[in-house]
């Protein structure tokens, strides 16, 4: 059980780090050419963080797709971001 912890705790790590990485690009191709600073990776967490406030901590589910909506949701979501940011970054 302690194993299964530590695993989750460093996907959970990882996932904070690949949302900052994706909020700098994100902020680099839409913010900055209004002429607005580039943030840096600490700057994008904790910008991440402010607006995750928002959105509350969400109720712990029982279900089997605990380990999918937990884990593996903000990878899939903060990379569907950076596709369609991408897509919409080349049309500019």
């Amino acid at each position: 059980m302690l194993v299964l912890g530590l695993v989750g705790f460093l996907v959970w790590m990882l996932s904070i780090l690949y949302i900052g990485f994706s909020a700098t690009i994100l902020w680099s191709w839409f913010i900055v050419p209004f002429g607005i600073t580039p943030i840096n990776l600490a700057w994008a967490i904790g910008l991440a963080c402010l607006f995750g406030l928002g959105r509350g901590i969400p109720r712990s589910s029982e279900d089997n797709d605990k380990l999918f909506s937990e884990l593996l949701m903000p990878y899939i979501s903060t990379t569907l971001l950076l596709i369609i940011g991408y897509i919409s970054h080349i049309f500019m």
